[in-house]
Formats: structure tokens, C-alpha cells, sequence
């Protein structure tokens, strides 16, 4: 299943991740290009994880 999550590049960190089905946040071409105009530095990411698909990525979770 395919999820959603935001990432901030600066930080690196997450935020929550959600999946449509569940949480039926979709975003429209507009609204994301919004978004990168007022918050350029979160990302949208969409993945799916192969080898677990329980995993979600949480706002704990930190790139270093």
C-alpha cells in the first residue's frame, strides 16, 4: 500500500504518515503548488515499503 508522509529537508524530520483510504488527505496540483511556495522546505514524499508493508514513517523519526 502506498502512504504518504512530509519530510523536512532542513531538519530532517517527518511528519505522520497516511495513507488515502484511511485518511482521505489528498491534495490537488494547486494545493501542493502552494504549499512549496509557502513551506519550501517540506517535501511530500509517496513510498511504499517492499520488504514491510505495516511500516510507517512518524514525527520521531529523524534523517541525519
Amino acid at each position: 500500500m502506498k502512504r504518504f508522509v512530509w519530510l523536512n529537508i532542513e531538519t530532517g524530520k517527518f511528519s505522520e504518515s497516511w495513507d488515502e483510504e484511511t485518511h482521505k488527505k489528498a491534495f490537488t496540483e494547486e494545493e501542493l503548488k502552494e504549499h512549496a511556495e509557502k513551506s519550501p522546505l517540506w517535501k511530500l514524499i509517496e513510498y511504499e515499503c517492499i520488504t514491510d508493508p505495516e511500516f510507517v514513517f512518524n514525527h520521531h523519526m529523524v534523517i541525519k
